[in-house]
C-alpha cells in the first residue's frame, strides 16, 4: 500500500512539474557562443594560415550589402535584433575564423559583437549604453 502511494504521489509531482514548465512563446534560437563547450556540434577544421580574406564587405544599417566580396548576403533581423550574413560554401563557427568588425561615423558610439548560427556569421551591434541597435559597419573574415 505504501509503495503504491509513493508510486502516485511521484507520478503526480512530475506531471504537475510538466504541466507548469510549459512555454510556448516563440524562441529566439541559440546561438553557437551559448552553448556549453560540450554541446557544440562536431565540425570537422583544420587549422591553417589564410592569407587572404574568406569574405569582406560593408553592411548599411538596414541589412543591405553595399560592398563586399561578392560571395556573401546579409540581412536585418528585427525579432533578434542581429545581422545573418551568409558566406557563400562557408559553414561560419565563430571559433574557427578570425572576425573583425567596425562601426562607420555616425555610429562612433556603436560595439559590434560576431557569433554564428546555422552556418551564418551574426553580427550584433549595441549603443554605448547597452541597448540593441542597426548601425553601418564593415567586416572581414580570415
Amino acid at each position: 500500500m505504501k509503495v503504491k502511494l509513493c508510486i502516485t504521489l511521484l507520478l503526480a509531482t512530475c506531471l504537475s512539474l510538466l504541466a507548469f514548465g510549459q512555454d510556448n512563446s516563440p524562441k529566439r534560437p541559440i546561438t553557437d557562443s551559448e552553448h556549453s563547450r560540450m554541446e557544440h556540434r562536431a565540425r570537422h577544421f583544420e587549422p591553417s594560415i589564410q592569407n587572404t580574406p574568406i569574405a569582406y564587405g560593408y553592411v548599411l544599417g538596414n541589412g543591405a550589402v553595399w560592398s563586399g566580396s561578392g560571395n556573401i548576403t546579409a540581412s536585418w533581423n528585427p525579432t533578434y535584433n542581429w545581422y545573418a550574413i551568409g558566406i557563400s560554401g562557408v559553414d561560419y563557427y565563430f571559433a574557427n575564423y578570425s572576425t573583425v568588425v567596425t562601426t562607420t561615423l555616425p555610429y562612433g558610439n556603436t560595439n559590434c559583437q560576431t557569433d554564428s548560427v546555422s552556418g551564418d556569421l551574426l553580427v550584433r551591434c549595441y549603443t554605448s549604453s547597452g541597448s540593441p541597435t542597426q548601425a553601418d559597419f564593415g567586416f572581414i573574415v580570415f
